[in-house]
């Protein structure tokens, strides 16, 4: 079945996600979303809790999705 609607962002740069939709996709309160743009379109979907590099399940923030040890790895690269 495929789920279509009309969303308005509000001033703070909110949407209201319906509950068909967050039921369908097991969301709750506190849920973690990955965000993309792929060809001019946002992608929305679960985010998974594991590091994107090693796939161990510790994460150090939303925003980051990859461990303290592969963090710490990619600066030493940096420099």
């Amino acid at each position: 079945m495929s789920y279509i609607a009309v969303k308005t962002i509000d001033y703070a740069g909110r949407i209201v996600l319906p509950k068909a939709y967050r039921t369908k996709m097991n969301l709750e309160p506190g849920s973690s979303l990955l965000l993309q743009i792929e060809d001019n379109k946002l992608i929305i979907e679960p985010a998974e809790k594991k590091c994107k590099i090693c796939e161990c399940n510790e994460i150090v923030d939303d925003t980051l999705p990859i461990c303290r040890d592969c963090l710490e790895k990619a600066k030493k690269f940096d420099k």
